[in-house]
């Protein structure tokens, strides 16, 4: 599927060092770029401005390295006037138009442009980039066994329409429903969200995440503050289900934050609720209902 094939492009997530870097983030968020054209060095740190950055040439070369910017040049026909890109690999001394098919020959002074590889380009008003850092942050917070499927439809009784929530997860014994947004307007996604909570409670998961890479000002974004509102909402309504919101940051380092009493990055099994009859904090009862509940989130 696509999702797989974009994780196999960036190879191991988990230790992929580009995508904990805010400017790399940027830079694949650009318009131009996710339009299909090609920029130079010099042109993308005009875009990026990664002021301080030691390691942000360093990874837009491993970024090259793995075929997720596409090397090449624009080359301009001088029989037809048009400017097009051309891949590294598929340059000759005497090149052929793409547009008039004119043969031309490559100019002395050529400057590489990179372009983004097409399965960046192709989904990202589906939010591509936030799911793929979703499955990054998944990987990075699962200690044994990670299962997740990206692009699944759920049915219920109550919603025999079904929805596609971006991913279903099971990490570590814990069942997990995301939906993910590189940005989003609050009251185009309201109804979406609600149906996928609705729907993940049914299939009893233990989280539901909101995962953005929408700016987490509060202040300034008022669609993120209604979300987050209507999470909390939710999580009165679903006492056996946490649902959470993941944010940019949270997304870009890997990692959840708890917010409620402590600080810093956290384990997924702190967000599973515990049931209304545990009390013994040795584990100890033997109680039947502990079935179908993670024991280690005990």
């Amino acid at each position: 599927g696509y999702y797989k094939s974009l994780v196999q492009l960036f190879g191991e997530l988990y230790s992929s060092k580009p995508l904990n870097n805010p400017n790399i983030i940027k830079l694949f968020q650009l318009e131009d770029l996710i339009n299909g054209e090609a920029k130079s060095i010099k042109k993308l740190q005009n875009n990026i401005k990664p002021k301080g950055d030691g390691k942000f040439l360093n990874h837009l070369q491993e970024l090259a390295q793995r075929n997720v910017l596409l090397r090449g040049f624009n080359l301009k026909c001088p029989a037809c006037d048009s400017t097009i890109w051309y891949e590294a690999e598929s340059i000759t001394e005497i090149m052929t138009c793409k547009g008039c098919r004119s043969k031309f020959q490559l100019p002395l002074e050529t400057v590489f442009s990179y372009r983004l590889n097409t399965l960046l380009e192709n989904r990202h008003n589906e939010g591509a980039l936030a799911i793929l850092l979703f499955l990054r942050l998944l990987s990075k917070l699962s200690k044994h066994s990670l299962l997740w499927q990206a692009d699944s439809k759920l049915v219920s009784e109550d919603l025999p329409n079904g929805c596609s929530p971006d991913v279903i997860a099971m990490i570590d014994g814990v069942l997990v429903v995301a939906e993910c947004k590189n940005s989003f307007i609050f009251s185009d996604i309201r109804e979406q969200v609600v149906k996928e909570i609705q729907v993940a409670s049914d299939l009893k998961a233990n989280v539901f995440i909101f995962a953005t890479l929408q700016e987490s000002n509060l202040e300034e974004n008022v669609d993120l503050a209604k979300v987050k509102r209507l999470i909390a909402e939710k999580n009165a309504e679903y006492p056996n289900m946490k649902c959470i919101v993941v944010g940019k940051n949270e997304l870009i380092e890997g990692g959840i934050t708890e917010t409620e009493g402590r600080s810093g990055l956290v384990g997924i099994h702190q967000f599973v609720p515990r049931p209304s009859w545990y009390q013994n904090q040795d584990c100890s009862s033997t109680d039947d209902q502990f079935h179908g509940w993670p024991m280690w989130a005990m």
